[in-house]
């Protein structure tokens, strides 16, 4: 089962930092204005690349993958609350981040990582 839930956690963590947080970081200057642009603000992008960027990578080599699982899921219930909100669907809406958000939730309930500083 520990090899099970890690696999998940680290598949998971490299799907988000490549998929999401990686586009995110090279172009923070944009990403900072889209948020603004949707009437998010900075703050919100600056969570973003935070969890999307820093946290996934984190979950994805291991350390303190409950608490970066936690941060992320926290980050996709807003993602998925604002494509809903915009009647977004299908790629990039909220199914995604619905999906994310059960995954890091799921992680943060019951993740391990022996092989890492997890908690």
């Amino acid at each position: 089962m520990e090899i099970a839930i890690i696999t998940l956690q680290v598949f998971a963590g490299a799907a988000m930092f490549f998929g999401n947080g990686l586009g995110k970081l090279r172009s923070a200057k944009k990403t900072l204005a889209w948020f603004e642009s949707v009437g998010m603000g900075k703050p919100a992008g600056v969570w973003a690349l935070l969890t999307e960027g820093g946290a996934a990578l984190l979950l994805l080599i291991g350390v303190f993958p409950r608490i970066m699982a936690g941060l992320i899921a926290v980050t996709m219930l807003g993602a998925m609350l604002f494509h809903f909100k915009n009647k977004d669907s299908f790629k990039g809406g909220w199914e995604e981040a619905f999906l994310y958000f059960i995954l890091m939730t799921f992680i943060a309930v019951v993740g391990i990582s022996p092989w890492g500083l997890g908690i």
